[in-house]
């Protein structure tokens, strides 16, 4: 009998779901939406919020006792990312190791996948980029 095994879509260092599970609890709230939308230099940015109810179009991604709410688009985006938190007393933030990723935005704010997707947002994104001082994947 094979055995198929499925790559985890995000995963979460010890830090970043400490980091969440004291947002969730603080908040009262479930789940934590991620996505990536079409915006930025290259193309997309991640985004997430915290939430209490599961939509129609999302598939809940568990690790390390963190509920990740993740819809259909962003998962072509993200399969195989780490999110990482990295506090070093100048900021806090989260940071995406996404194997997916095949451009970055010099700003840090953006990023190109492979997916059709990605690639036809990036045509128009190029004159929305404002350089924000912050790393990818701390909004």
């Amino acid at each position: 009998m094979a055995v198929h095994l499925r790559k985890q879509i995000l995963t979460l260092t010890e830090a970043a779901a400490s980091k969440i599970r004291h947002q969730l609890e603080q908040s009262q709230r479930t789940f934590l939406r991620f996505r990536v939308k079409p915006r930025g230099c290259s193309g997309l940015m991640y985004s997430f919020e915290l939430a209490d109810e599961k939509g129609k179009l999302d598939e809940v991604v568990e690790d390390k006792g963190v509920k990740i709410l993740v819809d259909s688009k962003t998962m072509m985006h993200v399969i195989g990312t780490k999110m990482h938190f990295v506090n070093d007393n100048v900021r806090a933030r989260f940071i995406f190791e996404n194997p997916n990723v095949t451009g970055l935005c010099g700003c840090g704010e953006s990023f190109l996948t492979t997916s059709k997707e990605g690639a036809a947002n990036r045509e128009g994104a190029a004159a929305k980029c404002s350089y924000s001082g912050s790393n990818l994947g701390t909004k």
